[in-house]
């Protein structure tokens, strides 16, 4: 139903709800077959194969979106762009925005941070930022 979270293990060929959803967003990591990261009230969770066994994991920082680029994990918190190699376990700062940001979203050859009412992007791997 509408607001649930579901979860397929086979492609989308079948789904199962997990209940409501909790989840502000959601990060599957590319290279771990049925893991995934999640943001819930702004703290990083952990799960493999399902939602149903969660592990929080351990951060001084509160954190608004998430996604993943090049088998890192990236994360925005307050007004900066963090990126972690160790699935969330520590966090290095990749670059500070003028507003609170609110999301950051990739493809192959741009990343995107929302910054405010304002959009960033860079195309050298998060090095350096141009307002759009």
């Amino acid at each position: 139903g509408s607001g649930n979270l579901l979860y397929s293990n086979n492609a989308g060929k079948k789904w199962t709800s997990r209940g409501k959803n909790l989840m502000s967003d959601i990060a599957i990591n590319p290279a771990k077959v049925g893991s995934a990261l999640a943001l819930r009230d702004g703290k990083l969770i952990s799960t493999q194969n399902s939602f149903t066994k969660m592990r929080a994991v351990d951060s001084t920082l509160t954190f608004s979106s998430l996604d993943w680029i090049k088998g890192s994990l990236l994360a925005t918190s307050g007004k900066s762009l963090y990126q972690s190699a160790d699935l969330g376990l520590t966090w290095k700062k990749m670059s500070d925005f003028p507003e609170a940001t609110s999301t950051v979203t990739q493809s192959s050859k741009i990343i995107a941070v929302v910054a405010g009412n304002s959009i960033y992007k860079s195309t050298d791997g998060g090095k350096s930022f141009k307002k759009m």
